[in-house]
């Protein structure tokens, strides 16, 4: 949820601490402002009064990867033809409330890494974002979506040195989408100040409510596939049961506890089922998907060194103040141009990194549909938020291998306030860059008064915590778990999670699928052929091939290689 605009994990070496196996989400967790300012009837939701004792495919968590990875099951079961006459059951499991971990706490950046990333893995991050601005156009879902700009600020001249040198290593093929800017001027008019160093802006980015954009897929998802539970059992039944061939269960505040193997339990081909143990019952199950990211070891210890719990923290500030009378408001007011990003600052290492966007202003005269009528307006407010996340170069033990949101560090809340040290929020004429990067899907007034002098710290609506799945060598883990027969995995995106998670959830659903159909049974590697549409987007065409980057697969030979460099 955090560190989203560098990909030095990768690049620089670390000392990490002892790999310690994450324990289970919090039970009272920070209130995240994406949440409460945005409250849904699934936030609770339970297909069922009780917990199914199997299922064919069980997904844990609902999370960006949990949620397209449901949605890619739920579009090719629908249209399968060798998966035989009986439905097929999906359940999904969360542990908390629905989309209550990172995604529903992390800064709102869709940012492709452009200067930094190899060829392979910048390829997957534009077919992400494009996927993600496809849907949100198509389906209309209202997710605050605003295409802009994403400016990159350094504070550490060896850090943007070795930025500008990382770009010129990543080769000419996307050079159009980066300028680096060093010129003190232009670094005013991008609004950096407090002794920056220099900026790399890209022409691709975006910011969105992720937790908005999930759960209206929830919606859309439960809607048409959700089991009905309520009907009687008759002729019609029957006849309506007959024609389904997939069917969706939600099961929140489900926390899996363990995962054990069953060897006198098998499924109807001869193969082991797993148990998925909760305080509410077990599951037995084929095939399982873990969308559990930073709480991912809990269930799988092999994990431990190789995807590390660290806490990140957020906040929710409220801007400045207008300078004009509500009288002489002649003017709308105006978000900050783009999405920013700023490494460097104070004692932050290579991977840390502070992160900015800003909420859509509430117009009073919006329709219910622009301003999301469920909203809680006593916690919106005029909008406008900054959300601004980071500081995790003052937090206790720097946030590693805690996966406790549970509080905030009192030390980071403070230093979130001084975002005016290096953002100049005083709306000026000329600090204004590309002039076409104000899009903003909602239809919200995106234009802004000019701003009284800057304070020297701004006012907090809301502060809270999540948990970042940290890889040990900077990538994703995706594919079947060795050793592990019919259990699929998709994490550790390391803070990066939203130009990653959207495709490596729809990649390992297809896996899972493989493993389903009778002559591939436990021995899935890659997904069967198909158009790759999933459910919600399927009236779409898109440039959608189902790979992930190679350097993302799981293989025995990385995990080994990792785990022994701790």
């Amino acid at each position: 949820m955090g560190d989203a605009s560098t990909s030095a994990a990768v690049l620089a070496p670390r000392t990490d601490p002892p790999p310690v196996q994450a324990g289970l989400p919090s039970v009272h967790p920070t209130a995240s402002f994406w949440q409460t300012s945005h409250p849904n009837p699934l936030t609770h939701h339970r297909s069922t009064p009780d917990l199914p004792v199997r299922a064919d495919v069980v997904v844990i968590g609902t999370g960006i990867s949990g949620t397209f990875a449901v949605d890619q099951l739920l579009g090719e079961l629908e249209s399968s033809t060798d998966l035989g006459p009986a439905p097929v059951d999906v359940l999904v499991l969360e542990a908390r409330t629905l989309c209550s971990a990172a995604t529903g706490r992390n800064g709102g950046h869709l940012q492709p890494v452009v200067h930094a990333a190899p060829a392979s893995i910048l390829e997957f991050e534009m077919k992400n974002f494009d996927h993600i601005s496809n849907i949100v156009q198509s389906s209309r879902i209202p997710c605050d979506f605003r295409r802009l700009s994403g400016c990159l600020g350094f504070w550490n001249e060896t850090y943007f040195e070795e930025a500008k040198r990382d770009l010129s290593l990543a080769g000419a093929k996307h050079a159009e989408l980066v300028r680096v800017v060093e010129d003190p001027e232009q670094l005013r008019k991008l609004r950096l100040q407090g002794g920056v160093k220099g900026a790399i802006v890209q022409s691709v980015a975006a910011s969105l409510s992720p937790y908005k954009l999930c759960v209206s897929i929830w919606q859309k998802m439960l809607s048409r596939f959700e089991t009905q539970h309520q009907r009687s059992v008759d002729g019609e039944t029957k006849q309506v049961a007959q024609a389904v061939k997939v069917t969706l269960n939600l099961q929140t505040i489900t926390p899996v506890t363990s995962l054990d193997t069953t060897d006198n339990v098998v499924d109807h081909d001869g193969h082991n089922r797993w148990k998925l143990n909760t305080p509410r019952g077990s599951v037995h199950a084929r095939s399982v998907i873990l969308a559990t990211n930073g709480y991912t070891s809990h269930l799988l210890p092999e994990f431990a060194p190789l995807i590390r719990p660290v806490q990140a923290q957020m906040s929710a500030l409220i801007p400045p103040p207008v300078s004009a009378p509500d009288r002489d408001r002649a003017r709308k007011r105006r978000l900050v141009p783009m999405s920013y990003g700023f490494e460097g600052v104070g004692t932050m290492d290579r991977v840390m990194s502070d992160y900015l966007v800003q909420n859509p202003f509430v117009s009073r005269t919006a329709s219910a549909e622009q301003t999301n009528a469920a909203s809680n307006t006593n916690d919106i407010g005029e909008g406008g938020h900054l959300m601004f996340g980071g500081g995790r170069h003052l937090a206790f033990n720097h946030g590693e291998q805690c996966w406790d949101d549970d509080f905030v560090d009192e030390n980071v809340e403070k230093y979130l306030r001084t975002l005016p040290e290096r953002l100049n929020l005083v709306a000026d004429s000329d600090a204004n860059t590309d002039n076409d990067s104000h899009s903003y899907t909602d239809h919200h007034h995106d234009e802004n008064d000019d701003l009284t002098p800057q304070h020297p710290t701004l006012d907090i609506a809301a502060s809270w915590t999540g948990i970042i799945g940290h890889s040990a060598d900077g990538r994703p883990w995706v594919g079947p778990v060795p050793d592990r027969p019919g259990i699929f995995l998709c994490g550790g995106y390391t803070g990066h999670g939203m130009t990653n998670a959207p495709l490596c959830g729809r990649y390992i659903a297809r896996v899972a699928l493989e493993d389903l159909r009778p002559q591939h049974a436990g021995q899935a590697t890659g997904p069967a052929p198909g158009d790759g549409s999933g459910n919600i987007d399927s009236q779409l065409e898109l440039d959608v091939d189902m790979h992930v980057p190679m350097a993302y697969l799981i293989s025995r030979e990385r995990m080994e290689t990792l785990s022994r460099r701790d």
